[in-house]
């Protein structure tokens, strides 16, 4: 359920990032890298999701993460420097990157080895439902 709510505050967050850049005046260009901030976050948070389980415990580190992905999303909201921006952009991707990340492995430490794929396939569903474009019934220009 947390990878979920994860997921819903990406994608609101993800949705009006060109309205909040044209808003602030940044241009579509630093929007594009503040996503690659997001995701470069993301990234460093999963291939160092090992060590930090070691050195910090899982529960710590995802009541972490949880926080940090909950309050990170709403910093654009306040007026910052875009350097500032990009720090809550890589915030927010490290955070979500560990919930998500810890999500799954919660999931696949407490199914038995037989269903894991089942178990795998229902957190899957579980953050998709949490994803509110999928059932909008908006349509991207791409679907016509």
């Amino acid at each position: 359920m947390t990878g979920s709510f994860c997921v819903a505050a990406q994608d609101s967050l993800l949705a009006f990032l060109p309205v909040f850049g044209e808003e602030r005046g940044i241009s579509p260009v630093m929007i594009g890298t503040l996503l690659d901030i997001r995701a470069g976050g993301a990234m460093v948070s999963r291939a160092q999701f090992g060590p930090m389980v070691r050195r910090f415990g899982r529960a710590k580190l995802f009541l972490f993460a949880v926080r940090i992905a909950a309050v990170a999303p709403l910093s654009p909201a306040v007026d910052m420097p875009v350097a500032m921006v990009a720090s809550a952009f890589a915030a927010i991707g490290f955070g979500s990157g560990i919930s998500l990340t810890s999500s799954v492995a919660l999931t696949m430490s407490i199914a038995p080895v037989a269903v894991r794929g089942t178990a795998s396939g229902g957190t899957l569903l579980v953050a998709l439902i949490g994803r509110p474009e999928q059932f909008s019934g908006r349509r991207t220009q791409s679907e016509g």
